[in-house]
């Protein structure tokens, strides 16, 4: 399909009939020796083949053209081997920059993706070739994100790495999408365990109360409530509340998630009637958002949990919005079916059982101790008859 031609001074030139039928010349730079002009004849065969067949190029030629200078990628667009818009995409940053452009997400999860872009930068370097990349490139990635993945190149825990990992491996399959890549060098990456239970913290209700206690501000005081016993996601449902989503008369509460974009409504327990009341019957005439003067950031309001937590004496917890709201999700899953605690709190029972729903330290004691555990232990008494020997 292709030839090669050497010319008097040693330079080596490809010939091949090109894709429109028209016979096409690619002229090596310099003198390059034989071997090196086979393997460039075979890779153009390959393109060439996969280009008449409309299919991709075989996994090696995608490496190599990653790695070609733009000199030769730029001429074999010329020869109509491979697209021209690979010629903007052939690199780590390339790739990056068009598929955060792809993108159509919240704020909040856009700021989860922008930490697996810059580990991919730093790890692999934004002029990177694609089709350099292997599959041991991608395990060794994910190793290298567990020991300096991390802020200031810190280690990160497992279910971060594994959380990142597969944000890397939809990076690359947006590559291949889009024909950049023959092949996902992330594909073999398996084994998703993005769940860190170890970071639970139950905020018992004899906490929760030591804290307000030091808290006079109403309106962080309602924002403590919505979070604890509402189980809204703080700061993000909580501050863009207004007063017209509160129902006085149905004792509800519309929250909207800008998560999933999705309204739900909330019943309104006595402890947040108790402290949506105090606060509107402070409010100014007029007013329509319930938190004026708490339009800060996350880490603001964490700033100001943690001062009130210092005046309680009480260690402020891991993840301290998200503990409240897994706390309220475990003490309501006691009470009501968990169909309906999951439409109250906006999200399915699959994510609930395995994000919120934790293990509370007495309730083993408790079910020891029960009246139904006593009758299952007669039961099982009962049927066990032991035989002399």
């Amino acid at each position: 399909m292709a030839s090669i031609t050497t010319r008097p001074n040693g330079h080596h030139w490809i010939q091949f009939m090109g894709p429109s039928g028209k016979r096409q010349t690619l002229y090596l730079k310099g003198k390059t020796t034989e071997r090196y002009a086979q393997d460039f004849r075979r890779y153009v065969e390959d393109l060439l083949t996969a280009k008449l067949a409309g299919s991709s190029p075989k996994e090696s030629t995608a490496r190599w053209l990653g790695d070609l200078t733009p000199y030769y990628y730029e001429r074999l667009v010329r020869c109509g081997l491979v697209d021209s818009v690979g010629a903007k995409v052939n690199t780590i940053g390339g790739l990056l920059k068009d598929f955060v452009s792809s993108l159509s997400v919240a704020k909040s999860t856009m700021e989860n993706i922008k930490a697996v872009l810059n580990n991919i930068r730093t790890h692999f370097g934004e002029d990177c070739r694609l089709g350099i990349i292997t599959t041991a490139d991608a395990s060794v990635f994910r190793g290298w994100l567990k020991a300096h993945g991390g802020q200031y190149g810190g280690p990160l825990a497992k279910a971060t790495v594994s959380r990142r990992t597969r944000r890397a491996k939809q990076i690359f399959e947006h590559a291949v999408d889009q024909g950049w890549l023959a092949a996902n060098p992330f594909a073999k990456q398996k084994g998703w365990d993005e769940v860190n239970r170890g970071k639970d913290f139950y905020v018992t209700r004899e906490i929760i109360g030591q804290i307000l206690d030091e808290v006079t501000n109403l309106e962080f005081r309602a924002i403590i409530a919505l979070a604890r016993f509402g189980g809204l996601r703080c700061p993000k449902e909580v501050l863009s509340l207004e007063w017209d989503a509160v129902s006085w008369d149905h004792k509800t509460l519309s929250a909207y998630a800008s998560k999933t974009d999705t309204h739900r409504i909330v019943p309104l327990f006595p402890e947040l009637d108790k402290a949506l009341g105090d606060l509107f019957e402070a409010a100014a005439d007029g007013a329509t958002k319930l938190f004026p003067r708490h339009q800060m950031t996350g880490t603001g309001l964490k700033s100001e949990l943690e001062r009130a937590c210092r005046r309680a004496g009480v260690p402020l917890w891991q993840k301290p919005w998200q503990n409240m709201r897994s706390t309220r999700v475990t003490e309501l899953q006691g009470e009501f079916h968990v169909r309906a605690v999951a439409d109250w709190m906006g999200h399915s029972p699959t994510t609930a059982l395995k994000h919120y729903s934790q293990v509370v330290k007495d309730q083993f004691a408790r079910a020891v101790a029960s009246e139904a555990c006593e009758n299952v232990k007669l039961r099982k008494s009962e049927l066990y008859v032991p035989q002399k020997r």
